[in-house]
């Protein structure tokens, strides 16, 4: 799984979320947390919304192969 697919699948907006989602993956809450974050660094997003925007403008092709 790719560095943005990974961080956007942890991406939430809703509380408990997140803990859901790491437990869905196998990991803990806060290694989602913890790789979000080197993500979010690495993209340069400041957000969790500027992240998403990220996220949305990433070709097609790339994000069906996350979802897969």
């Amino acid at each position: 799984m790719s560095l943005i697919c990974f961080s956007t699948s942890g991406v939430s907006t809703q509380p408990g979320q997140t803990k859901q989602i790491a437990y869905d993956l196998g990991i803990s809450e806060v290694t989602m947390k913890l790789h979000r974050s080197n993500v979010m660094r690495k993209l340069q997003a400041s957000s969790i919304g500027e992240l998403i925007r990220i996220w949305e403008v990433l070709p097609v092709p790339i994000r069906e192969t996350c979802a897969a």
